[in-house]
């Protein structure tokens, strides 16, 4: 990723004033400018949300005290290591009887909390021992920021029960701004994760004779480029099973079955499960003791982290079965998996090398960097082209000759007969990781709308799927007013080849539907300055010539003079090289295929 010539993205120390360091941490949801401490004097203020590298420049000016954020003290390829090696502390003890580490595939979920550990170590670190702590309102990570420094937090607004009252205003949200369908699976997900209730409503199938590759998913994505390749093979049966009802999909090709997983869960429960939850859970309360006695902090943080893990342990198993099932029923010839970062889809697949059983993973995404996180698992990757597989070798560890250059048929084809109309910024939840969605847009879109403006287009604000229409419009009506507001239309439609005939160039952070646009042609922009950059997604983007990264927000003013250098043909053909039906069908039954 680019950078302005004025970022240094080595940690410099910070001066030592002669009495204790004042250190503020600022909140997510407050603003440094707030009086009840921008009043005060501070030598150090940690932003615990992301606002992005060039608004902590301004805030460090406006403030006259340095500003930082905790993200920022991040490096991924020096810190992926350590993530990984605490990740693995717990491996080989939690082992059940099909041979499922329960451990690894539990453990890599909880990435991003051992991840801020890690950044609250450094933290720590370049703070050094005994300042005055404060921060703006109560946040997890204060308490381990403060038992890491070994001294106390005193909090400046708020009250003991804020916590409760941040919750209930979260509910509130949810109920005004989610579907009743999405409450219900939320609901779903959250209570009854292990089918107890949903294996009542799941309708029963009946097994056909004849063998199937198992499609598992949890997810619409996911569904769909399992699905768009088993279009290729018309004359082979695929059965789709879904563990969440956002995974189903309408309108399946005819070789292509769906149920529900709920449909094979276990009634009454299997005795022996039990006892194996027993015993496991009895493995973890001794792993969990070792761990809390263990002089090593980040042991004792990642005791605390699965508290809860005895309940994952009994959900788990219970789905586990649920899957074995679906072996027994059905005649599984091989497992074709979209997401292998989910453990319940990636159970099949643990199950099914158990079993002898061919393996194929086709992520959904442009790239994944859990492969390696929880490292690879099935027999070979499908990779859609050169980028794919470079990023597997060279940041995952995958072997060259466990991947395979070919991807699904195109949804969006890629002619484009002339130049689009609209600005489409293809926005994601920020919140996710705590970002200032609202700083981000405040610099984004006034200057999107005078591209548009003096172009005579308009501005499409294409959401993600787990972002909300209703709370980006306001969020929207917040930021812009009169001449510019009226320039912004908010989209929630799927990607399609109509999305993007419109698209004139498009701006994303990180995601992936940068390379959607490159392989149709269109140019699309990276907001490099409020990227994380914790997977180096977009700096493989700019290398392949899917996207270009823009290093500031005023970048964008420029972009109209740079569309000359939209993505060539042969560039989309190291994104997006398709599969023949021919090689398709070879690596579904082939073991050979891969070389000793």
């Amino acid at each position: 990723m680019t950078r302005s010539p004025e970022y240094n993205p080595g940690i410099a120390r910070l001066k030592r004033p002669s009495r204790d360091m004042r250190v503020l941490l600022l909140h997510p949801e407050d603003t440094p400018f707030d009086r009840r401490w921008s009043a005060s004097h501070w030598d150090l203020i940690v932003d615990l949300g992301w606002a992005g590298r060039s608004q902590y420049q301004v805030w460090t000016k406006q403030l006259a005290c340095p500003v930082r954020a905790l993200f920022g003290f991040a490096d991924w390829q020096q810190d992926v290591r350590q993530i990984q090696q605490m990740l693995q502390l717990g491996n080989g003890r939690l082992v059940d009887a099909e041979g499922i580490d329960w451990w690894a595939l539990l453990a890599p979920g909880a990435f991003q909390r051992f991840y801020e550990f890690w950044l609250l170590q450094k933290l720590a670190r370049e703070i050094g021992t005994s300042p005055e702590l404060y921060v703006t309102r109560a946040h997890p990570w204060t308490e381990t920021l403060a038992k890491l420094l070994g001294t106390k937090a005193t909090t400046l607004s708020g009250s003991p029960q804020n916590g409760f009252a941040s919750r209930l205003r979260r509910y509130r949200t949810a109920l005004r701004t989610l579907t009743p369908r999405q409450l219900t699976m939320i609901a779903g997900d959250k209570w009854d994760t292990d089918y107890r209730i949903r294996r009542f409503l799941a309708t029963k199938r009946k097994s056909e004779p004849g063998a199937k590759v198992l499609l598992p998913s949890a997810y619409r994505n996911v569904s769909r480029i399992a699905v768009s390749y088993a279009s290729l093979l018309p004359k082979k049966s695929f059965l789709l099973v879904t563990t969440r009802a956002d995974g189903f999909l309408a309108n399946l090709p005819r070789n292509v079955q769906a149920v529900t997983l709920a449909a094979y869960a276990q009634v009454p429960r299997i005795q022996s499960t039990e006892r194996e939850i027993a015993a496991l859970s009895a493995r973890w309360k001794v792993l969990k003791e070792n761990l809390q006695q263990a002089q090593d902090p980040a042991l004792t943080y990642a005791a605390g982290l699965f508290a809860d893990l005895p309940r994952a342990l009994r959900n788990g198993l219970r789905i586990r079965d649920a899957w074995r099932k679906v072996f027994e029923r059905e005649s599984i010839s091989a497992v074709l998996c979209g997401d292998e970062n989910n453990p319940y889809t990636r159970l099949p697949v643990l199950l099914a090398r158990k079993r002898g059983v061919w393996t194929i993973n086709c992520s959904h995404g442009a790239l994944d960097i859990t492969v390696m996180l929880r490292g690879p698992c099935a027999d070979v990757y499908l990779a859609k082209g050169e980028m794919e597989q470079d990023y597997l070798v060279e940041q995952c560890g995958v072997p060259r000759e466990r991947i395979f250059v070919g991807a699904p048929p195109l949804e969006c084809r890629p002619a484009r007969e002339s130049r689009g109309t609209d600005i489409v910024f293809f926005s994601e939840p920020y919140e996710l990781y705590f970002g200032r969605t609202e700083t981000f847009y405040r610099e984004l879109l006034p200057n999107l709308c005078e591209v548009a403006r003096k172009h005579s287009r308009k501005v499409v604000l294409k959401l993600h799927p787990f972002e909300s229409a209703r709370a980006r419009s306001n969020l929207v009506d917040h930021v812009l007013a009169g001449s510019d507001r009226r320039l912004v239309e908010i989209s929630a439609e799927p990607m399609s080849q109509r999305l993007l005939q419109r698209t004139w160039f498009g701006v994303t952070v990180e995601s992936s539907t940068a390379v959607e646009c490159a392989v149709a042609g269109v140019p699309c922009f990276l907001c490099g300055w409020f990227d994380l950059d914790l997977h180096a997604y977009g700096k493989q983007y700019q290398k392949f010539g899917a996207a270009q990264i823009l290093d500031r927000h005023t970048d964008i003013l420029r972009i109209p003079d740079s569309l000359g250098l939209a993505p060539r043909p042969e560039a989309t053909e190291r994104l997006h090289h398709p599969i023949t039906p021919g090689d398709l069908k070879t690596i579904m039954q082939t073991r050979d295929i891969v070389q000793a």
